[in-house]
């Protein structure tokens, strides 16, 4: 059951001090454990009803991050509910700030105004240059989907190694892979939960049992397991390559010219 694949065989992650330290180390690069802080001491000056509705959003994100202790520190999304928390919890601390501020004169009110603006800003800079600078460009993304999707053959089944589970071939290219390869997160959670990692070749043969193609996508993925490249390259043919993937036909003898 999910309960038990997800909480249960993952239990003794919550008796290990290092779960919330890297909790906390996660939680640093979603929202600055400054601005984390300081919105626990937000509600702890809010009004007492306030308080209290406030006190049990935190206890409510606190009891949520239990019951998901692989995804907690490892998943950015899972945390998307702290967001309004931390935002209702600043409110009593901007509340005092103006209500001092008003209280001054306008050169104050207009240097806290520009310290605002500035804290808006400087994030959205900073977060515009880093995709600006990594000189990723998404517009090609589409196209290579839809690509794939018709290069694909549609005479048997496929095994993927593959972006987002197979959903981002199935959005643009119409297809959904029959069957997904492990990735490494996927291996670190089998490990997580104490399953004992099968034999390469007993998990090669019952992954791609009654596959006929197999798709990546991921290609440092597959640096990351020489192990399936070799068996993929030394042992099937490939049938097509394009720009960020190749498909193996698992049906036919090895192509000489295809290892790379």
């Amino acid at each position: 059951s999910y309960f038990a694949f997800w909480n249960l065989s993952l239990f003794s992650k919550l008796l290990d001090p290092s779960y919330y330290v890297r909790w906390l180390s996660f939680l640093h690069g979603i929202v600055d454990l400054t601005i984390f802080f300081l919105a626990l001491g937000g509600m702890l000056i809010a009004p007492p009803k306030a308080r209290a509705l406030l006190f049990g959003m935190w206890v409510g994100y606190g009891v949520y991050g239990l019951f998901f202790p692989f995804q907690i520190p490892t998943h950015d999304y899972y945390h998307l509910m702290l967001v309004p928390i931390i935002a209702l919890s600043l409110a009593p601390l901007a509340d005092m700030i103006l209500a001092r501020l008003s209280k001054q004169g306008l050169f104050w009110k207009g240097i806290a105004a520009a310290a605002l603006l500035f804290c808006v800003v400087y994030p959205a800079w900073v977060g515009r240059s880093v995709i600006y600078v990594s000189g990723n460009n998404y517009r090609r993304e589409p196209p290579i989907w839809a690509e794939i999707g018709q290069v694909l053959p549609r005479d048997g089944d496929v095994i993927a190694l593959t972006h987002d589970y197979g959903y981002r071939l199935a959005y643009y290219g119409w297809r959904m892979p029959n069957t997904l390869w492990p990735t490494g997160p996927d291996f670190d959670l089998a490990a997580a939960r104490g399953v004992s990692q099968q034999d390469f070749q007993t998990m090669f043969a019952d992954r791609t049992a009654g596959k006929r193609y197999f798709l990546v996508t991921l290609g440092g993925e597959l640096e990351r397991q020489p192990a399936l490249k070799d068996m993929l390259y030394n042992n099937y043919t490939l049938i097509a390559e394009g720009d960020g993937y190749v498909i193996f036909d698992l049906m036919t003898p090895p192509n000489p010219e295809a290892a790379p």
